[in-house]
């Protein structure tokens, strides 16, 4: 399964030009940050925490309402909600931390820039970062902990939610039925 939804180039074609050729793919991968792409365990990971900004969350905080599915593929909406969260948070320390106006008005620019050109290559080629500042940012904010990756993978491993569950409550009344205390 690929790790990136399937995307052309910038302007949209592949073709010769000046003997190189621009290819359609990831756009700046390694020029900020990470060289590698990450791992579809490490994809899951943001997505859950991407998730932890749901409607639970406090008002003003819930910035995905509908929760991503687990997919492991950085796809356009994941991209531009790990972005929304990045922005949310820039957003609310600009007032708090007067001296950092600049760094964060900078910061603020290249992200409406990226959101607008390219927020899949953003988010991959600076996925480590962006990881990690989501997950902090959902700590500080003492949100709901993220799903852990192996409860997702039994019930994807189980063909969804309600499978899951009817495994599992058939496995409870066996263990009651078997004398299990």
């Amino acid at each position: 399964m690929p790790l990136v939804a399937p995307r052309r180039s910038l302007n949209g074609c592949s073709c010769e030009r000046r003997g190189t050729r621009a290819r359609g793919g990831l756009h700046g991968l390694g020029a900020l940050g990470d060289t590698a792409l990450p791992s579809a365990d490490q994809v899951k990971n943001l997505q859950a925490q991407i998730n932890r900004f749901d409607s639970s969350a406090p008002p003003g905080r819930a910035i995905q309402p509908t929760p991503l599915p687990i997919t492991g593929v950085v796809d356009l909406p994941t991209a531009q909600a790990a972005m929304a969260i990045l922005v949310a948070r820039l957003t609310w320390t600009l007032p708090n931390f007067p001296s950092a106006n600049d760094t964060i008005q900078s910061q603020l620019q290249l992200l409406y820039a990226a959101y607008a050109s390219d927020p899949v290559g953003y988010v991959l080629s600076n996925f480590s970062t962006v990881l990690a500042t989501i997950q902090q940012y959902a700590d500080s904010l003492k949100l709901s902990a993220a799903t852990p990756l192996v409860v997702t993978q039994v019930i994807d491993a189980l063909g969804g939610e309600t499978n899951a569950l009817m495994v599992l409550g058939g496995a409870a009344l066996l263990f009651y039925y078997l004398g299990g205390k």
